[in-house]
């Protein structure tokens, strides 16, 4: 993209951003996790990593544009930074952004912790006749059983 057509996108870019706070707020169109979503050559791209791009220079390959803000719409690029996916799944997961999917609050939990009491209390039916009993496997049965979950 030649320098002329750069700025003109980047005047284009910066029109949906709301700098009335300390984070800079996408207000453009939004994907379904709520980040920013900007159309560039041809498809669309996660404002933050366009905002980045065209502010701070090039993201090196396979790396990924990290927020420190917690502001999924934020493309303010003091508070973003280069990082590996590991990193951002490990940031996340301390600022407790990862919901608990633990017993019930799992959406596919097929048992309630009632239930999960009962099995850890039966000591007279197998593991199968029990997986059978709950409609879980045998193996569900004894990671309840020795702890390993629920």
């Amino acid at each position: 993209m030649d320098e002329r057509k750069k700025r003109r996108h980047l005047a284009l870019v910066m029109m949906d951003i709301d700098k009335t706070e300390s984070c800079w707020n996408w207000i453009g169109r939004l994907n379904k996790f709520g980040y920013g979503l900007t159309g560039v050559r041809g498809g669309s791209t996660l404002a933050h990593r366009t905002v980045w791009e065209m502010l701070v220079g090039p993201i090196p390959q396979g790396m990924c544009i990290l927020h420190s803000c917690d502001n999924r719409k934020c493309v303010k690029p003091d508070h973003l930074r280069v990082g590996t996916q590991a990193e951002n799944m490990a940031d996340a997961s301390k600022r407790k952004r990862f919901p608990c999917r633990r017993g019930e609050a799992n959406e596919r939990a097929k048992l309630n912790t009632s239930q999960v009491c009962e099995i850890r209390a039966e000591t007279n039916m197998t593991n199968v006749a029990l997986g059978k009993k709950y409609g879980v496997s045998d193996v569900q049965i004894g990671n309840i059983k020795r702890g390993k979950c629920w």
